[in-house]
């Protein structure tokens, strides 16, 4: 997900405008969102850019990391399921050329 598409998708979650989105994400951007103390500061600074209560600005910053966790979840899982692609594939070619080698063995 791009930042274009993180904004949009924000602005749709947090019922906010895709102005205060980019806003949000900017500031966003600047700070650690992983980081449990960033939290009061990031929710602060939201609300004082859009001119909104802390109860809002929490939603805000809420919905952008669940929206953040849920793209890294996605990420995981289509790599996982790619990895695990592979690894059936490698499979099947070794029991393939094994049942091959037994049989030039029975000849």
């Amino acid at each position: 997900m791009n930042k274009t598409q993180f904004i949009k998708k924000l602005s749709e979650q947090a019922n906010i405008t895709q102005t205060q989105s980019s806003i949000a994400v900017d500031i966003l951007d600047d700070r650690n969102v992983f980081s449990s103390s960033q939290e009061d500061f990031i929710v602060d600074d939201i609300a004082k850019a859009l001119d909104c209560s802390l109860d809002n600005a929490q939603e805000i910053y809420d919905s952008a990391r669940e929206i953040i966790f849920s793209e890294i979840k996605h990420k995981s899982v289509v790599w996982i399921a790619g990895t695990a692609a592979v690894v059936i594939a490698g499979i099947i070619v070794l029991r393939k050329a094994s049942k091959k080698g037994a049989k030039e063995k029975e000849n």
